[in-house]
């Protein structure tokens, strides 16, 4: 995000997202900078910021595997507990929020990739879920994760 975001503006450079959009060599960095594109979409991610950390790091692999089993749920979330675990890899939300368990994917593939290594522990700030803005972590902890 901050690659292609205006450090005076703070408006993200549409030809940027396009051109990364485009030559990803990740489906899932592609699909993110997908997510930047267009002002005019309500669902758009708006992420501020992102903090890969070495505390409370999860198996990438693991994560691989239950961002793969939430990529295509539809099934609605609501209220608690704000986590999903699997094989040692969670992701968590900030805040109660009603929404299909593949809205977390993009934030969560976002968090793999960039914070490429064999385990990761990473929170993202402004994940919009359903219309409820949220903190969302991949980790191996149920709550927090940096």
């Amino acid at each position: 995000l901050e690659a292609v975001t205006n450090r005076t503006s703070g408006k993200t450079d549409s030809p940027l997202v396009e051109l990364y959009a485009n030559t990803s060599s990740s489906t899932f960095l592609a699909e993110a900078f997908k997510n930047l594109k267009s002002d005019a979409n309500p669902q758009r991610k708006r992420w501020t910021k992102e903090a890969c950390s070495t505390a409370h790091r999860a198996v990438t692999s693991a994560c691989r595997s239950l961002l793969g089993n939430i990529n295509d749920n539809a099934t609605w979330k609501s209220g608690g507990p704000r986590n999903i675990c699997q094989y040692g890899c969670c992701i968590s939300w900030s805040a109660n929020a009603t929404f299909q368990l593949q809205n977390l994917s993009s934030a969560g593939n976002y968090c793999v990739n960039a914070c490429a290594s064999s385990t990761v522990s990473c929170e993202i700030y402004g994940v919009t879920l359903q219309g409820t803005v949220v903190d969302q972590c991949l980790s191996n902890r149920a709550n927090g994760c940096t």
